[in-house]
């Protein structure tokens, strides 16, 4: 299994629970209501990391009952760098496509758009991560032939 497990624990200071995490389906897809599921899921995440942490492997083919699956899509664009800017419309602005780096670049993200809306000076390569790439076709080819998804 590639990397890109990630696992923290769950229930604040005598919390006796841990969340597990992992991307596995790399299959590009159009955003849908109906996300199907892989019952498989559970087990597959408790696996892998087992890796980072064998302890887990005491859980293999017996996890909780009480068990939650949360599932859902990774948005991101097609190089997967984030969309955080002003959009075409007058005062409405983008923090999204972040794919799986929202909780670890969320604070930054907030940060940089707040610049956006309320027009302080920003960064040198928040351009870069506004809508605006999108005019800059040599930009855009420089990031295709370097890019790699980064997915978690």
């Amino acid at each position: 299994m590639p990397g890109g497990i990630h696992y923290r624990p769950h229930g604040g200071d005598h919390g006796r629970w841990i969340k597990l995490g992992r991307a596995y389906n790399r299959k590009p897809s159009e955003p849908q209501d109906d996300i199907p599921t892989d019952p498989n899921f559970p087990e597959i995440v408790l696996r892998g990391a087992s890796r980072l942490n064998p302890g887990l492997q005491q859980y293999y083919g017996r996890l909780p009952r009480q068990i939650t699956h949360h599932g859902g899509c990774y948005t991101m664009t097609e190089g997967n760098w984030p969309l955080i800017g002003p959009m075409k419309t007058k005062n409405a602005f983008v923090a999204g496509a972040l794919s799986g780096f929202g909780t670890m670049a969320a604070c930054a993200t907030g940060a940089l758009c707040a610049g956006w809306v309320l027009g302080t000076r920003l960064p040198e390569f928040a351009e870069r991560l506004s809508l605006s790439r999108y005019d800059d076709e040599s930009f855009l080819r420089r990031l295709q032939e370097s890019a790699s998804t980064g997915v978690l």
